[in-house]
């Protein structure tokens, strides 16, 4: 993706983590017995890989993945929280870009990620100064964006990560 706002032009891979997820559920009015929809999804789960890696192997195949926003699902806010701090991350993943987070404070965040001088209280203006009042108040936001300070902190300078929001103002 070409477009400077969500991430450099020049970016190997980037994780989205704001498109929706499919939920599988049992559809009680098909006549098909739940005792064989249940039968047929352990078959599923038998065969299902751990999700980091097959996350991280999806980067082997396309440049920009995509992950559901939890919006208050812990389990998958755990997950997110799992994917980042996998060794392997910085290898595949160049950008992060996030659904929450006023654009104004781009250069906040930056700084912020890089680990220049900015304190957490200023970089929150970031995801609670916004026109989305999910993110204001999201303990995830909390916890992702000093998570990728870290990380970038951590890592070789020339492995760092950006991250980027895709809400304008």
């Amino acid at each position: 993706m070409a477009i400077r706002n969500f991430m450099k032009c020049n970016s190997r891979a980037a994780l989205f983590v704001a498109f929706s997820c499919a939920i599988f559920s049992g559809d009680t009015k098909s006549g098909q017995p739940q005792e064989e929809k249940a039968n047929q999804i352990s078959e599923l789960a038998s065969r299902a890989k751990p999700p980091t890696p097959a996350i991280l192997a999806a980067f082997d195949r396309y440049e920009i993945v995509g992950m559901s926003a939890a919006h208050g699902n812990k389990d998958l806010d755990d997950l997110i929280l799992q994917l980042l701090r996998d060794p392997n991350f910085l290898t595949k993943v160049d950008d992060v870009v996030v659904e929450c987070g006023n654009s104004l404070y781009q250069p906040v965040l930056d700084r912020y990620i890089a680990g220049e001088s900015v304190s957490l209280t200023e970089a929150r203006a970031v995801w609670r100064n916004t026109t989305q009042p999910m993110c204001s108040v999201s303990g995830f936001y909390e916890m992702v964006f000093p998570l990728i300070r870290r990380i970038n902190m951590k890592g070789p300078p020339a492995r760092s990560c950006e991250c980027w929001r895709a809400i304008r103002p």
